[in-house]
Formats: structure tokens, sequence, C-alpha cells
């Protein structure tokens, strides 16, 4: 489907949906309501004190805690009715916040020299349904680097901003921001700031510990696009139109960037220097991008590379560049390539893309002769490039001479198309709130959040009764819950915290939540901890079934925090159930993650931290088709004593993107266990960073195999040789039959891009 109709219905739909509320609807006596605070939206009063009012009120009755090892906020909900709201200087919000639009809701800037919404020390954010039009950088957020910050922005337009629409950056405390830019504030009366631009031309970036997501956005002719250096950033389903007097490029990528389903339309303006995207360090991946311009003899280069290499012995995880699946228009640009190197990085892949323009354009141009002293003090392990003959014709692939030395052969191009199967699943937050008919209020049963009193009996009976009514969501006011008893729901419910919820357990070995023969089950901004286990959801295997657990957080869990699967999860069902967990954390102390055999189950865009009571068990156990994509993976680990795994794989599993952190030194990411070959299980890990020497019983190897899979392959993966010992090890009753393969012209293991040296796998 075009990208541009996507994004439009999709923004439709939650439009449509979130107004939809019947008289009386108990979510509207939840929520932080912009209009209770004087705001108008009748796009001529100025709103800007109003509106500032009700941000500050909301965070005055915010609670923060310590949890899971790092502070957070019970925080709340703001809600912008339908309409448009004046703005005349700058709005502030606080660490964590949920902020949206029901309806269609524009908040418009009248002073050129402000942002819309700026924060100095984002930590937990939602921004959904919102247009912000005019002004200079239009939402600006300051991470810092601890805590796991996480912020989503879904289903927002960004329309005639100045400079960047979306900045999000750390915060360092030796320089206070000036790397990025910030507003220097001003008192100038109660209350009131006056808010100056501090630029940040010529600085240095840096990543830091941040999840963003920028989901189902467009972006309509802003000067700047997205600036960010999130330790993990996507941006997939939007829509871009850039400026025609843009100068230089519209995405600043640092840190750990992936764009993904991007349309984008380019007005071109010679003699500005402009470009798609600009990758200043570590690791970019561009997939199924549809790059055009206004003037069809005009192209703008998709990609400027401005890293170089890093050399993997001295311990540095290096800088990657992947470009796939992708349709550009780049010939008749100034550059005149598809990718075009101020510097060098250590891999740049460029696989199936195609030139729409039909016109002779360089897959890699440089700007300079780089000659085989460039490369001095490095490996050759350490650097890959490939741009493979399966572009379109008109793509001429030869790479650059300094760069062919190192040149690497592309996977086949069933790959491509199993990307594309695995990422397509019928579980979004858009389709699960179609559900939703009737809603609840758990307060209205006597439920008391105050973290003392014992709300087990108030939440079955609110239970109960939402269970008799159509699609029923059961709202928690923000607070802090205490329950004794686990809480069986009905086979099609929402729990939906208004805000945040913390759910705390008080008992031995209890489950919070449990659902027997699940069909439609949906878990929103809660937080569990001091649970045996938080959710267990066993769904009908012959009844289509849809689980999605979104911006939840984990935190203190002693046994498995999530299950979701049919009757004794069978390896390899061909069942109807899909799971999603997205936009979430597990943070410190859960024993294992999740446990799965759904035939289909994406994790995707969010935390994972390792319990270091880990011992031979895996933080994930799957057992049927798993994709874990957009990961911010942090392992607490001994690795001298424990073996610890990040996935224990029993059919098949996809990783892409996956930070398979360095913290402890690492541990083994896939462990193959036994399985049906009749079934062709296979591992397939790429773009992701490798780090696996804390596990000495796995031998200290990325991919540890008790059997030899249909296949394992790795692709354009990185890391460094001082977090690798090996790409891959087998166990001895394994060697056997692995070699019978290949002698039998059946080759298993596939490689392409690695940056990090492959090993034989037959040799300990």
């Amino acid at each position: 489907m075009n990208v541009q109709r996507l994004c439009g219905i999709l923004l439709l739909c939650w439009a449509c949906i979130l107004p939809a509320h019947a008289a009386g609807d108990p979510l509207d006596k939840l929520v932080f309501n912009v209009r209770a605070y004087g705001a108008t939206g009748d796009g001529v009063t100025d709103d800007t004190i109003a509106i500032q009012r009700c941000f500050d009120e909301a965070h005055k009755k915010s609670r923060e805690f310590n949890y899971g090892g790092s502070w957070q906020s019970m925080y709340n909900e703001i809600v912008f009715p339908q309409g448009t709201y004046r703005l005349s200087n700058m709005l502030r919000v606080s660490n964590a916040m949920i902020v949206r639009g029901e309806g269609e809701v524009v908040l418009q800037q009248t002073n050129p020299a402000c942002g819309i919404i700026d924060n100095h020390w984002a930590l937990r954010m939602l921004f959904q349904n919102l247009t912000f039009e005019g002004g200079h950088r239009q939402l600006h957020l300051f991470t810092a680097n601890s805590a796991g910050a996480h912020i989503v922005i879904r289903d927002c337009i960004f329309r005639n901003g100045g400079e960047f629409a979306i900045s999000c950056v750390m915060r360092r405390p030796d320089h206070l921001g000036e790397s990025f830019g910030f507003y220097k504030q001003t008192k100038i009366g109660d209350g009131q700031y006056q808010y100056a631009f501090v630029s940040d031309q010529g600085q240095p970036l840096s990543f830091n510990s941040t999840v963003l997501r920028v989901d189902r956005c467009r972006f309509e002719r802003c000067m700047k696009v997205i600036q960010t250096n999130a330790d993990m950033g996507t941006v997939s389903n939007c829509y871009i139109e850039t400026h025609p007097e843009m100068q230089g490029a519209a995405i600043i990528a640092a840190g750990v960037t992936k764009l993904e389903n991007i349309e984008g339309l380019a007005n071109v303006t010679p003699g500005l220097q402009q470009r798609w995207i600009d990758h200043i360090c570590n690791g970019l991946i561009c997939r199924n991008l549809k790059l055009t311009t206004a003037q069809p003899d005009t192209g703008m280069c998709a990609i400027y590379a401005h890293i170089k290499w890093r050399n993997t012995a001295a311990g540095n995880a290096q800088h990657y560049l992947v470009l796939e699946d992708s349709e550009v228009q780049c010939a008749g640009s100034e550059e005149n390539a598809i990718v075009y190197c101020q510097e060098v990085p250590n891999t740049i892949a460029i696989r199936d893309c195609r030139d729409t323009s039909k016109r002779p354009v360089r897959a890699i141009g440089v700007a300079r002769d780089f000659g085989e002293d460039y490369f001095k003090g490095i490996s050759a392990d350490g650097l890959k490039y490939l741009a493979d003959a399966r572009n379109s014709s008109n793509v001429i692939a030869d790479l650059p001479p300094a760069m062919r030395p190192f040149a690497d052969a592309p996977l086949a191009p069933a790959f491509t198309t199993l990307m594309r199967r695995a990422g397509a699943l019928p579980v979004d937050d858009v389709t699960m709130a179609k559900a939703v008919k009737t809603r609840l209020n758990v307060a209205d049963f006597g439920a008391v959040n105050d973290g003392k009193t014992d709300a087990t009996p108030a939440f079955r009976e609110a239970v109960a009764a939402a269970a008799k009514l159509p699609g029923p969501e059961l709202l928690l006011p923000s607070g802090h819950y205490l329950l004794t008893g686990t809480i069986d729901l009905p086979a099609e419910i929402s729990i939906r915290a208004v805000g945040s919820a913390y759910i705390e357990g008080k008992g031995e070995n209890l489950t919070g939540f449990r659902v027997e023969r699940g069909r439609r089950i949906a878990f929103h901004n809660l937080m569990f901890g001091q649970w045996q286990t938080a959710i267990d959801i066993t769904a009908p295997k012959d009844e289509e079934a849809r689980v999605l657990i979104d911006r939840c957080i984990f935190a203190d869990i002693s046994g498995m925090t999530v299950r979701c699967g049919t009757p004794g999860m069978p390896v390899a069902e061909n069942n109807k159930l899909y799971l999603r967990i997205t936009d979430s954390a597990f943070y410190y102390n859960c024993h294992q993650l999740f446990e799965t055999n759904a035939v289909q189950a994406i994790f995707d865009s969010s935390w994972a931290v390792t319990d270091p009571r880990l011992n031979d068990e895996a933080c994930i156990v799957n057992k049927g088709n798993l994709l874990c994509r957009d990961i911010c993976g942090n392992p607490v680990c001994d690795k001298n004593t424990r073996d610890m795994r990040w996935i224990d794989n029993y059919h098949r599993v996809i990783t892409d993107c996956f930070r398979f952190g360095g913290e402890a030194g690492g541990i083994c990411l896939v462990n193959q266990r036994p399985a049906d070959l009749n079934n062709q299980p296979f591992i397939l890990v790429q773009n992701g960073w490798l780090y696996a020497l804390g596990n000495a019983q796995r031998k200290r190897a990325a991919i540890y195999l008790e059997q030899v899979p249909a296949f394992v392959a790795l692709q354009t993966n990185t890391g460094c040789n001082g977090g690798l010992q090996r790409m891959i090890a087998l166990e001895e009753t394994a060697k056997a039959s692995a070699k019978l393969r290949n002698e039998a012209g059946q080759p298993w293991f596939l490689t392409s891009g690695n940056t990090i040296p492959v090993n034989d796998p037959y040799k300990d």
C-alpha cells in the first residue's frame, strides 16, 4: 500500500476512534482536559497560559517512586479536545506524561522564534494525534543517558516548522545540551517565561540511553524533520515532504537509527546541499523507503555518510549503514549517488534497491579518493562493503577502488521476502482500539490507588461486570494498586491505565492477570512488580486470538514475566495466535521476559534488561515464529559463573536491529534447542550489535547450537573483537550432522556483511 495513503488512513482511524465516547464516558473524568483550565481551541484566543496551567497541574499530581532500580513516575494523561489552539510561547512538559488529541487537534505556534513543546529531562512520554503547526523546533526533548528513557510519538502531523519537527537528543551534564541546541529560559512573570534558542552548529553528537519510536506520522514542509541520537531510534510508516529552502539533511541520525516504510517527496532547490539523511555515527538501517522528487529531472541523495570506520581491535562498536528493499530518485542529484561518503564507515550494504529515474547513478559515491592508507590500522574483518547486483540496472554497483578489497556478497533474495512477511502482524493499538465499545472505571468498584489498600476484591468485581458488556475496557486511574490474588480476565478485554498505574503483587508465587481461552486481550500503560508471573494468557488453538501488550513496564518478577500460548505450549503448532509486545520495558530483576508459541509474534521498540540470577535459562523462550526488532538490550550478568542466554529458540526466530549490549561482556544471543527438522526451524540475526563474552558455558559464542537447524543466517551485524570471541559454536553432538549436511551440498550456515570475524564452527 502507498505509505502516504496508509498514514492518512491510520491518522483518520485514530482520530475517529478517540472522540467516539458515549455521554458520561468514565475516561472523561480521569484525564486532564485543557479546556477545564481555560483553553478554548477556537483558533483565535491565545491558549498558551491555560494549557501550561493544565500541564503544571498534571505534573503536580503525578508521583515518583523507585521501581526496578530507577525512578519512575505514576504520571497523568492530558487531552486536547478537537480544535485549534493558538500559542504565543513554548509549552514545558514534565518528564513523564501522555499528551493526546481527540479528533482534529492543531497546536498552532504564532511566534516563529519559539518551539511548541519542550522538555529538558524526558523519561517516559507518549504524544498522539496532534498536529504541530509553525514555530521553530516543534517537539524538543532532551533525555538523560540513564534510567532508560522511552519516547513514543504516534499519529501526529508536523507542518511548516522553522527547524527540526522532532529533536530527541541527550542533555549531557558537561555541556547542558548545547551540542544540540537548546532554549534558554528567562522568567518574565509569575509562571511565565521567555525562550531564546541557542544554536547547535558545529558541536559533537553522542548516543544515549533512550528508545525513541516515531510511528504513523506526517511531516509537511518543515525546514528539518528529525534529529536523534537515541540508543535505538525508529521512524516507521511515515510520510515526509521536504521544504524547498531546507539546507543540508532532512534527518540527522546518530546512535542507532532505523527508518522503515517511509514515503518521501523532496522539493529540491539546487545549491543548498540537500539530502535525505545524514549518518553521523553508529548504525543506520533503512528499509522500504520510497523517495522521490517533485522535479522529475532532479534527484536528491538518500544518505550522506559522515563517520569514519572504527578500529574493532580497540574494543569499539563499529559504524554501519544498510539500505535495502527501497526505491529512490538520486540520479541527477549534486552527488549523483544513492549513498555518498564524506567518510567511510565499517559497513555499507545496499541490497534490492531501485533508482526510479532510469538514469545512471552510483550506488556508492565518494567525496575524495580514499587511498589504501585510509584503511590502515584495521583488519579486513572489520570492513564490509556490498552493492547488490539485484539493484536496478541503472544503478552502478561497482565499488570505489579503495573499498574493493573488502567487498562481500549478499544473501539470497528470499531473505528480503522473509522480512516482509515476518513484519506483517495484524495486531496494533489502532486495530485493538476499534474493538472497545464500553468502558468501566475500576475506582467505581472500590479500588483505591494508594498502594496500601488491597484492591483485589474491587478488581474482581470490576472484571466480572466488564465480562457482561460488549467490547469492554477497564480503566485504571493513575496510581499504585496492591493486589493479593490473581485477577482472572474474560476472553475479550482491554486493561488501560489513564496515564500510568503500578500493579504490585503481595503474596507467594502469584500471577497478576490470567486469561483462559483468550481471544482479544490488550494491556496499555501498566507497570508490574513483585509477581511470579505478571501476565499469563492461554489461547484456543483453533480460534483467532490477538494479544497486545503496549507501553507496559515490568520489574521485580521472580518467574516468567509474560506467558502467552496455546494449551501445553507445543512447538511449531499451526495455531491462530498473534502476539505483540511493543513500546514496553523489562527492567531489572525480571527473571525471564516471555515465553510464546504464537504462529506470529513480534517484540519491538522496547527495553530488555537481564536478571543476574538467570542460570541455564534464557530471557526469551520461543516455540513459535518470533521477530525481535528494534530492541535495546542491557545484560546484567556474571560472565564467569552463569549460563545465560537472550533467546532459547525451538522453532523460528528473527532478530533485526537488536542491540545485544556489551554491559558485563554480553551474553549468548540465540541458543538453538533440539527441534524437529521437518518443521524447518531457523535463526536469522541481522543488523545487530553482537556482544557475547559473558557466557563461558556456551563457548562465548553469539549463536550456540545444541542442534543444527534448517539454517543459520547472519547479515550485516557489528560488534568488536573485544566483545565477541566467536560468532557460532556447536555442541559436540551437533558437529557430525552439520558436516554431513555440508558434504551433501546442503549448506546451513550463511553470512553476509558482518564486520566481526566468522569463525570455523567446527573448531573450538
